[in-house]
């Protein structure tokens, strides 16, 4: 996958096809992948602790036109990020007070009910974590373009 997104003339529809089509060069569906938990604004010890976002671990990461979804191994319940609720992502190597081992940790910063949250992952190797991180970029650019992200949502 080549190639610059930023050109303007790009599509949010043609991006989420990409985005696709990277993820089933891949794999058939989903990339196994680790979930480090979700933080309020940015400080380590203040742990998000709603719904399915309480414990980290491995498990599988996809993405639908709506969002972002994980599944830790041995749960039933993904964990949910809307693409509408995502402010910017970011690319570390730790979250949450955990180190990443040397790999790339993808950052999603977002917004949901009136907190500033970050959530980490890492998706397969170091390359496809930093190729997913420069679509989701280019995808938020996008939709921001075209005021699918609200300035409110987008700053904090």
């Amino acid at each position: 996958m080549g190639g610059g997104f930023d050109d303007g003339k790009a599509s949010v529809a043609n991006l989420m096809l990409k985005y696709n089509m990277f993820l089933e060069e891949y794999s058939v569906e989903k990339l196994k992948g680790y979930y480090f938990g979700t933080v309020i604004d940015e400080k380590w010890w203040k742990k998000y602790l709603r719904y399915t976002f309480i414990s980290r671990g491995a498990g599988k990461y996809w993405q639908t036109d709506e969002g972002i979804h994980f599944i830790r191994y041995f749960t039933k319940r993904s964990l949910f990020i809307p693409f509408d609720k995502i402010c910017d992502t970011k690319i570390s190597k730790s979250h949450s007070g955990r180190w990443g081992q040397g790999k790339p940790v993808l950052n999603i910063i977002w917004n949901n009910e009136d907190k500033h949250l970050n959530s980490g992952f890492i998706v397969g190797s170091s390359e496809k974590t930093l190729v997913i991180y420069k679509l989701l970029k280019d995808i938020l650019k996008n939709l921001s373009k075209s005021n699918y992200i609200t300035p409110k949502n987008r700053n904090r």
